[in-house]
C-alpha cells in the first residue's frame, strides 16, 4: 500500500543512501521520489553490486540490454509499524547500459518519460516499468533498470508464434500498442523511435491486463545526441516529412504505428527486401509504401486506417485517441497460412537497430517551388551508392 505522507520523510531520510556520485542524478532521484503517487513512479539509485547472475541478451543500436537478479526487488509497500519499507523477494530485471554516457544525463528525459506516462498507465501497464539508475563500474556508462520482458519485442514473437497468433489476438495487441501511445501523446510527449522492436511482450495472453509494453521514450540515439541537429532511428519506420529535416511531432509516431500495423498485418518488418539506404530514404519521400499483399482477403476497416496513418501529409493522419476509440477493424475470412507469412529473407543491407542517419538525409532537398517534391543530388546519390 502506498502511502504519500509517509514517503515523503523516508525518502529524505534515505536520500544519502539512494543517490549516486552525480549531483544532477541525485537530484532527479530525489525529485521523482518526492513527487511519485505510486510504487511505479518511484524511481531509486540502485547500486550495481545489487545485482546477480547477469547475462547479456541483446545489444541495440547505442545500448547493450542484460538480464540481472535484482536481489533487493521493487518495494511494494510501507509498513506502518516498523515505518520501513517492505520489498518483493529477488526478482528478474534488464540492464539498458547506456554506452557513452558516462559524461551525460540526457537520458535521465527517457526516465522523466517513464515516470510521467507511469502515472497514466498503473492498471493496463501498457508502457514498461522503470525501477532506477545504476551504473557500471568498470565503463562508468549508467544503467537503466527496467522491467523484464521474457517474451522479447513484438518481431520475435510474431515470428515464433505466427500460427498461433490469429487476426483476433493480432487486433488485441494493435489496441495495447494504442492505448501506450495515447498515454505518451496525453502527456504531450513524441516516442521518437516506434518500431516492432521497441515494443515487448508480456507473458499475459488472457484478460483485459496488457499484452505488450512499450519501451524506450525517445531515446533512438546515443545519450549525448541532439535530435534538432542529427537523425537517428530505424529508416522504414521514420515518416518521410522526419527525413525531409522537419521536427519529429505526434503524428510521426502514427506513421511509425502504420508500419508497425503493416508488419502485424503481413509478419513481414517492412522494406525487409531492399538495402535500408538512401535510395529507399529517397523512394520513401517520394511516396513509396510497403506491399500488401493479398490485400482482397484482408479487412477494408483494417487497410484504410493503415493507409491514413502512412499518408505521406502528416495532417491527414488520424490522432493516436481517434485510433484507440475505433473497434470495428473487420474479421478475417481465412486462415493464418492464407495470409500471413511465416517465412521471408532479410536483405543484407536491411537494418532494425537504431543507428545514425544523417549522412543519408544531407542529400534529400526540398524544391523551392513546390515543397512535396523531394530532389535528389544525382551525382551524391551515385556516389554514395558506389557508382
Amino acid at each position: 500500500m502506498w502511502c504519500n505522507s509517509c514517503q515523503i520523510q523516508e525518502v529524505e531520510n534515505n536520500f544519502k543512501n539512494w543517490t549516486g556520485e552525480n549531483e544532477e542524478i541525485g537530484y532527479f532521484i530525489q525529485q521523482t521520489q518526492l513527487k511519485a503517487k505510486d510504487f511505479d513512479q518511484f524511481i531509486q539509485w540502485m547500486p550495481y553490486e545489487g545485482f546477480d547472475h547477469i547475462k547479456k541478451i541483446g545489444q541495440g543500436g547505442f545500448a547493450k540490454v542484460y538480464e540481472a537478479i535484482w536481489c533487493d526487488g521493487p518495494i511494494w509497500n510501507w509498513n506502518s509499524k516498523s515505518k520501513k519499507w517492505e520489498s518483493n523477494d529477488s526478482c528478474k530485471v534488464a540492464l539498458k547500459v547506456l554506452e557513452g554516457s558516462k559524461d551525460s544525463t540526457k537520458f535521465l528525459e527517457e526516465i522523466s518519460a517513464y515516470v510521467e506516462c507511469a502515472a497514466l498507465s498503473v492498471q493496463k501497464q501498457t508502457i514498461l516499468r522503470c525501477y532506477g539508475i545504476s551504473q557500471d563500474p568498470e565503463t562508468q556508462d549508467y544503467i537503466m533498470v527496467l522491467e523484464y520482458m521474457p517474451n522479447g519485442n513484438i518481431r520475435r514473437f510474431l515470428e515464433q508464434n505466427s500460427m498461433k497468433c490469429d487476426w483476433p489476438m493480432r487486433i488485441s495487441i494493435l489496441k495495447d500498442i494504442l492505448h501506450g501511445l495515447l498515454t505518451i501523446h496525453k502527456r504531450d510527449l513524441i516516442h521518437r523511435n516506434l518500431h516492432t522492436g521497441n515494443i515487448l511482450m508480456r507473458n499475459n495472453f488472457n484478460g483485459r491486463e496488457s499484452k505488450i509494453a512499450i519501451a524506450d521514450l525517445g531515446q533512438s540515439g546515443p545519450p549525448y545526441f541532439t535530435p534538432e541537429n542529427e537523425l537517428y532511428g530505424v529508416l522504414p519506420y521514420i515518416a518521410p516529412e522526419v527525413l525531409r529535416g522537419n521536427a519529429y511531432t505526434q503524428a510521426s509516431d502514427i506513421y511509425s504505428l502504420g508500419m508497425i500495423m503493416y508488419e502485424l498485418i503481413s509478419g513481414v518488418p517492412p522494406f525487409s527486401n531492399r538495402a535500408h539506404d538512401q535510395t529507399l530514404m529517397f523512394d520513401i519521400c517520394n511516396g513509396l509504401r510497403p506491399e500488401i499483399k493479398n490485400i482482397d482477403k484482408l479487412a477494408n476497416n483494417f487497410i484504410k486506417i493503415l493507409q491514413k496513418c502512412w499518408d505521406p501529409n502528416p495532417f491527414n493522419r488520424p490522432l493516436a485517441y481517434d485510433l484507440f476509440l475505433f473497434d470495428n477493424y473487420g474479421e478475417l475470412n481465412v486462415k493464418n497460412d492464407e495470409l500471413f507469412e511465416f517465412k521471408y529473407e532479410i536483405h543484407p543491407g536491411a537494418i532494425y537497430t537504431s543507428r545514425e542517419l544523417s549522412i543519408y538525409t544531407q542529400y534529400l532537398l526540398r524544391d523551392e517551388d513546390e515543397d512535396e517534391v523531394i530532389e535528389w543530388r544525382t551525382e551524391k546519390r551515385l556516389e554514395l551508392s558506389g557508382r
